[in-house]
């Protein structure tokens, strides 16, 4: 019987650390995430930040220049937005697959955890069965 705590004790101090590593790689990758996230927010912001001072240098010489300088303007500006279109889907993208990888990782573990736990209940099961066979047959034996 204490071989049967000890071996409950042990399983159940497994699925505590299983349980804290699983919320430790969470936490890891959600903070990769931020982590990217954060990353790309910034170099967006610089890449706007510089967009917007282009422009208005450009504004400028358009206001005191010729009309095709004033195409050359449009036509870098529509490079511009679908730069910053190509980075916002970039970022989509990159974003949705770490929470895909993310939740994957969780459900094989919850899946990997759910199969233990089958198989150490079946271990235990059939520890008991064994354990009250022997019991009977020792009882049998003594009389």
């Amino acid at each position: 019987m204490n071989y049967l705590k000890n071996l409950e004790e042990k399983i159940l101090e497994r699925f505590e650390q299983e349980t804290k590593l699983r919320k430790e790689l969470e936490r890891k990758a959600l903070l990769l995430i931020e982590e990217r996230t954060s990353f790309l927010h910034n170099e967006i912001k610089k890449e706007m930040k510089n967009r917007n001072e282009s422009f208005e240098n450009f504004h400028k010489i358009i206001e005191s220049d010729i009309p095709k300088i004033q195409e050359n303007l449009r036509e870098e500006q529509n490079e511009m937005i679908d730069y910053d279109r190509n980075i916002i889907t970039k970022i989509n993208e990159e974003s949705q697959q770490l929470v895909e990888y993310v939740m994957n990782e969780k459900k094989a573990r919850d899946e990997t955890e759910q199969a233990l736990l089958e198989m150490l209940k079946a271990m235990i099961s059939s520890i008991k069965t064994q354990l009250e066979n022997e019991k009977k047959q020792r009882y049998l034996s003594i009389f």
